[in-house]
């Protein structure tokens, strides 16, 4: 995937693993949520194909959880990814 330069977009991700998973669903999620320049918040477990993505909308935050496939938006970085992109090489489909 090419990098690119984006000048007005905060995106965040965390890889959630069974020691740390408690600390970033509840604590980080609200400390990053309350930054008015995030616009989307991913957690991505590391034990299975699972990605909750936590988005600023006019109306306020809106969620959304995928699992074992589908795709994530990311309007700020004008990106789609699948869900194969993000667990290529980690965990098998």
């Amino acid at each position: 995937m090419p990098v690119r330069s984006v000048d007005s977009c905060e995106s965040t991700q965390f890889g959630i693993s069974p020691s740390t998973g408690d600390t970033d669903r509840n604590d980080k999620l609200w400390a990053y949520t309350s930054l008015p320049s995030l616009q989307t918040y991913l957690l991505v477990d590391a034990t299975r194909r699972f990605v909750r993505i936590v988005q600023r909308t006019a109306d306020g935050w809106e969620e959304v959880e995928l699992a074992g496939e589908g795709t994530i938006s990311i309007p700020c970085l004008n990106t789609l990814l699948t869900l194969d992109e993000v667990y290529a090489g980690v965990l098998d489909a």
